[in-house]
Formats: structure tokens, sequence, C-alpha cells
């Protein structure tokens, strides 16, 4: 069974010249409950300045704010990494645009 999205994500735009666009990341239902087997999901997004993670420890934000390098993005390619105890990365959840391979195996 392929692995849902673990973010809900919008984009907020902010009238300046030139505009600037910030993702706007939150857990879903699914992404909450990858807390039994990742310490932490990191995202990976090409529009974006720095790749965000979500720390899924007790005291976890379950919204960020992640500032893009254009404004508005013209798609969003994501990769979501969920890190181990041990620290390794194993992919999640990922959108290159084949619905075959899209949603991994969590």
């Amino acid at each position: 069974m392929p692995s849902a999205n673990p973010f809900q994500i919008s984009i907020e735009v902010e009238p300046t010249a030139p505009p600037r666009a910030w993702l706007k990341l939150s857990l879903t239902p699914e992404g909450l409950l990858l807390r039994s087997r990742f310490r932490a999901l990191l995202l990976h997004c090409p529009v974006v300045e720095e790749p965000a993670w979500f720390d899924l420890g007790r005291d976890m934000d379950l919204i960020q704010r992640v500032p893009c390098l254009a404004a508005p993005p013209p798609r969003l390619s994501l990769t979501c990494y969920g890190v181990g105890a041990d620290g390794g990365l194993r992919l999640v959840f990922r959108n290159w645009g084949n619905p075959e391979k899209d949603g991994l195996p969590a």
C-alpha cells in the first residue's frame, strides 16, 4: 500500500516587489502516525531555500514556514525521508510525477 504525503502544504505569497513565497507545512494525521517509527521527517523540495524537518519528539512543532527560492513555485516535487533511531534515512514519500512509483510503502 502506498504511503500518503505526511504534509499538508500551502503557499503564502507576500505582495512585495519582487513577490516572496513561503511554503507552509503542517503534519497530517498520517504524518503524526509516523512518530512510532521515526525520530524526524526531512522534506526536500527544490523550490525551498533549505530542507525542512520535523522533529517527531514530544515537544514537536506541527507547522513549519519555509522560504521559497522563487515566488510562487510552478511545481512542487517533494521527497520525504524518515530519520530512524539509528540516524539512518528511509524514503517515505515522493511525488516526482510517476504515479506507479510515487507514494512509497512506509
